[in-house]
C-alpha cells in the first residue's frame, strides 16, 4: 500500500493529511465541519463524543485531587456531598472546584491545568476541556424537540435569548415544549451539551421563570445582575434548589388549605321495605342507575345509583368535559341500610339535604364520616423552612376544586385515544371563550387582542402546551393543542410538536449518577453506569411487540420458579452472571422501603427479571438513576389513580404500563405474600402501595431496557 493511500481527505483544508496530522490538529488547527467523518465532535460521531467525555471527566477529577492543597480534606468534602439527599450537591461541588473557585492569582483549577498544557489529555480531550471551561448555568426553556438526539432551547437568563441546540438522547426522549430547568451547559464545536441534573421550575401563575429565579436569589441575598447572578448560582446551586423546593411545598400547603377534599360517607337505616325505597328514589329526575365497584358487593350492597347535579349547581359542579354530566354523589343500596358517598363537605351537605327531602321518614340518619384527604396529603409533605421562601412567590396560590362527571358512552366504538382527544378538544374550545382569572377575567380570545394582557396569555398558553406535550409523552397519544395558538395568533410561540412515538427513557434533562471512578458529569442516557452482564451468554430473546399474554407469562414464571427452589440460590445465580437488579433496587429504595419489608420484593424481582431474561441468557441491567426516576414517576401515577376513588381509575393505572398483565400478577403475589409475614402484621395499604410501585417501575424499566433503542 502506498504512503499516499494512508492519508485521509480533510474537508477543512480541502486536501489530504495524515491521520497523525488530523488527530493533533482537528478542532484546533483545523476547523472541522459538521460533516467531517473523523471528528468526534461531528453529530454523526456522537457516541465517540460520549466516550471522550467519560475519559476527560476521569482525568478532570484526577487533576482536581492532584492539585488540592489538602487532599484528605477534599476527599471528606466530596464524601459529605455524596451522602446528601439532594442529587445536585456532589455535581455542584465539583463544578465549583474545577471551573469557578480561584486561587490567589485568580486562576481556577481548569485554567492552571490548561496553562500546564493539559497533561493526560490528547488533542480531542483538550478541545473538549476548553469547551467545558465555558460551562455556565443557564435557565433553559425548550422550544422544539428536533429528533431523537437534538432539542432546541433558549437561555432565559440572557438579555436577548437566542435559540441553540442541545444534543442529548435522554433529554430529547422526555422534553416537552416550554418546560424550564436551571442547569449547566457548555459548547462543543457543533452543538451544546448538558452537565448535571436540572432544577425544574414549577409553574407559578403570573411569574415568568426568569423572574422566579431572580426573586429567589434576591431573597437569599444574592445579586440579580446576569453575570454575578450566574456565578452566585454556581456557588449556591444546592441552596437555591432547597429554596425552590420550599416554595413548592409552601404553595402546595396553601393549595391544600383551600381544597375541599373531604371524602364523605353518610349512612341511613331503611324504615320501609327495600323495594318501596328504591321506587321513591328512582322518581328523582337527576338519579340514574350505576354499577357497583369491586368490593362494594362484598360489603352487602345490591344496587347503586348516581345522583347528578341539577341546574342550580352549575357554578359548584362545572363538568370537565363538554357533554358530561356533573355528579353530586352516589347512593349504595343494601337491604337494611343505604350509604351516600361524595367528595367535598359542601357536596355532602347538598346530597344529604336532597336525599332526605326525597325519602322522608322512610330512612333514618345513623351517622356520617368525613375524611379530609387534603389534610392527610399535606401531613405527609416535609416541612419547608419558611426563611427560604420569598413571600411574593406565595401570592395567588393554586386553587383546585374537586368534582366528577359522567360522559355518555359513544354510539360508535371509539378508541381510548379518540375519546380522550375529543374530550381535550372540547375543553380547549370552551377554554378559549370563557373568562380566566389569570387574564383578569377576560377570555383568551379577548386577551390575544389586548397588548397589556398578551404577555399573560403567552405564559398561560406555554403552560398549557407543555402540559399537553407531557400528557402525550406519558400516554403515547398525539393530541394536538397547537390549533389554539394559531386561532389566537400567538405565532411567536408556535413551534412544531415533538416527534410522535417517543419512548421516554427518563424525566430528567441529564443523569447525575456517578460510577466507581467518580465521573464528573452525569452520563448521557445512552451510557449505563450499571455493571455489564456476562458477555459469553447469548442475548435474551427479543420481546414481542405486544404485551405478554397471561399464558406466556405463566410459562416464563413457571420456568423461573422451577430453576431454583430457594431465593438465596436464585440470587446467587443472578449475581454469578452479572445481574445487579436486587442490589440496585435495594439501594434506590433506602428510606422508602423498610428493611424488614424488602424481602417481600426479592422473589418477585427475581420472577420479573426472568420474564424478560430467561435463565441462561443475557439481558440489560438498569442504572440506579433510571430506577429512582421510574419509581417516583410510578408513585405519582398511582397517587393520581387512587385519588379518583374508582376501580376504573386503578385499572387505567395498571393498563398504562407496557406489561399490564405482569403488573397484575406481581401485585397479586405481593398481596398474598404480605399476609404470610411473620411476627409483624401485614403492611398498611399505603406501604403496600409503595412496594407495588417499585415492582411496576422495575417492570416498565426492564421492558424499556430490553427493547432495541
Amino acid at each position: 500500500m502506498s504512503k499516499a493511500s494512508k492519508k485521509r481527505a480533510c474537508p477543512a483544508v480541502r486536501h489530504e493529511i495524515t491521520p497523525a496530522e488530523c488527530g493533533e490538529g482537528r478542532g484546533r488547527k483545523y476547523a472541522c465541519p459538521a460533516h467531517c467523518l473523523f471528528s468526534p465532535f461531528a453529530p454523526a460521531n456522537y457516541t465517540q463524543l460520549l466516550e471522550l467525555e467519560a475519559a476527560v471527566d476521569k482525568e478532570s477529577l484526577a487533576r482536581l485531587d492532584q492539585e488540592a492543597p489538602d487532599r484528605a480534606a477534599l476527599a471528606r468534602e466530596i464524601q459529605r456531598a455524596s451522602r446528601e439527599k439532594s442529587p445536585h450537591t456532589l455535581h455542584a461541588l465539583i463544578v465549583w472546584r474545577l471551573f469557578h473557585s480561584t486561587d490567589a492569582s485568580g486562576r481556577t483549577c481548569a485554567q492552571r491545568w490548561e496553562q500546564a498544557g493539559f497533561p493526560g489529555l490528547k488533542n480531542d480531550g483538550r478541545v473538549l476541556m476548553r469547551g467545558k471551561m465555558g460551562l455556565r448555568l443557564a435557565l433553559l426553556e425548550v422550544q422544539r424537540v428536533l429528533d431523537s438526539e437534538q432539542v432546541e432551547v433558549v437561555d432565559l437568563l440572557d438579555a436577548e435569548p437566542k435559540p441553540f441546540i442541545i444534543r442529548d438522547r435522554g433529554f430529547a426522549s422526555s422534553a416537552a415544549r416550554f418546560s424550564c430547568g436551571l442547569t449547566w451547559t457548555y459548547a462543543t464545536p457543533h452543538y451544546h451539551r448538558l452537565s448535571g441534573l436540572a432544577i425544574l421550575l414549577q409553574e407559578i401563575p403570573s411569574w415568568e421563570p426568569q423572574a422566579v429565579v431572580a426573586e429567589v436569589v434576591r431573597h437569599l441575598g444574592g445579586p440579580t445582575e446576569e453575570g454575578p447572578m450566574r456565578r452566585w448560582l454556581s456557588e449556591h446551586f444546592t441552596r437555591f434548589q432547597e429554596a425552590l423546593t420550599a416554595v413548592g411545598l409552601e404553595r402546595r400547603r396553601l393549595m391544600f388549605a383551600n381544597l375541599d377534599a373531604k371524602f364523605g360517607k353518610a349512612v341511613y337505616e331503611l324504615r320501609r321495605p327495600f323495594a318501596e325505597c328504591c321506587k321513591i328514589l328512582d322518581q328523582v329526575e337527576d338519579v340514574d342507575e350505576d354499577d357497583l365497584a369491586e368490593g362494594e358487593e362484598q360489603e352487602g350492597f345490591a344496587n347503586a345509583r348516581v345522583w347528578f347535579a341539577s341546574e342550580q349547581d352549575k357554578e359548584l359542579l362545572t363538568p370537565v368535559t363538554a357533554g358530561a354530566q356533573p355528579v353530586l354523589g352516589r347512593v349504595l343500596m343494601a337491604q337494611s341500610h343505604w350509604r351516600l358517598e361524595t367528595m367535598g363537605a359542601e357536596k355532602m351537605a347538598i346530597l344529604r339535604q336532597r336525599f332526605e327531602q326525597q325519602m322522608g321518614d322512610r330512612v333514618r340518619f345513623t351517622g356520617e364520616r368525613l375524611d379530609d384527604l387534603a389534610q392527610s396529603l399535606a401531613e405527609k409533605d416535609p416541612k419547608a423552612d419558611p426563611a427560604l421562601v420569598p413571600p411574593r412567590l406565595l401570592e395567588n396560590p393554586n386553587l383546585i376544586r374537586m368534582f366528577s362527571s359522567r360522559v355518555p358512552a359513544p354510539i360508535a366504538a371509539k378508541s381510548k385515544a379518540e375519546m380522550e382527544g375529543e374530550a381535550f378538544a372540547a375543553m380547549d374550545r370552551e377554554f378559549l371563550d370563557n373568562p380566566v382569572p389569570a387574564l383578569d377575567g377576560h377570555t383568551p380570545r379577548e386577551a390575544a387582542r389586548d397588548p397589556a394582557l398578551r404577555p399573560k396569555l403567552i405564559r398561560l398558553m406555554k403552560d398549557r402546551i407543555r402540559s399537553r406535550d407531557e400528557r402525550n409523552l406519558e400516554t403515547g397519544f398525539n393530541h394536538d393543542a397547537d390549533w389554539m395558538l394559531r386561532e389566537l395568533g400567538l405565532n411567536e410561540i408556535l413551534f412544531d410538536p415533538p416527534p410522535a412515538g417517543r419512548t421516554p427513557r427518563t424525566f430528567r434533562p441529564a443523569a447525575t449518577e456517578t460510577d466507581d471512578q467518580g465521573d464528573l458529569e452525569g452520563d448521557d442516557d445512552d451510557e449505563t453506569v450499571a455493571l455489564p452482564m456476562d458477555p459469553t451468554l447469548p442475548p435474551a430473546p427479543p420481546l414481542p411487540d405486544r404485551p405478554f399474554t397471561a399464558d406466556k407469562l405463566q410459562e416464563r414464571l413457571r420456568a423461573a420458579v422451577e430453576e431454583h427452589e430457594l431465593a438465596a440460590d436464585a440470587i446467587s445465580a443472578l449475581e454469578a452472571v452479572g445481574c445487579t437488579l436486587i442490589d440496585d433496587v435495594f439501594e434506590v429504595t433506602v428510606g422508602l422501603v423498610e428493611d424488614d419489608r424488602f424481602p417481600l420484593l426479592v422473589p418477585l424481582l427475581i420472577e420479573i427479571w426472568h420474564v424478560f431474561v430467561p435463565a441462561g441468557t443475557r439481558g440489560f441491567n438498569l442504572t440506579r438513576a433510571d430506577l429512582r426516576v421510574a419509581i417516583l414517576r410510578d408513585a405519582d401515577a398511582l397517587s393520581k389513580a387512587l385519588g379518583q376513588h374508582t376501580e376504573k381509575a386503578f385499572e387505567r393505572y395498571l393498563e398504562s404500563g407496557p406489561q399490564p398483565e405482569l403488573a397484575r400478577i406481581m401485585l397479586g403475589q405481593l398481596l398474598e405474600g404480605a399476609k404470610l409475614l411473620p411476627k409483624k402484621p401485614a403492611p398498611a395499604t399505603e406501604k403496600l402501595g409503595i412496594l407495588g410501585t417499585v415492582l411496576r417501575a422495575v417492570i416498565d424499566e426492564l421492558d424499556r431496557a430490553n427493547r432495541p433503542s
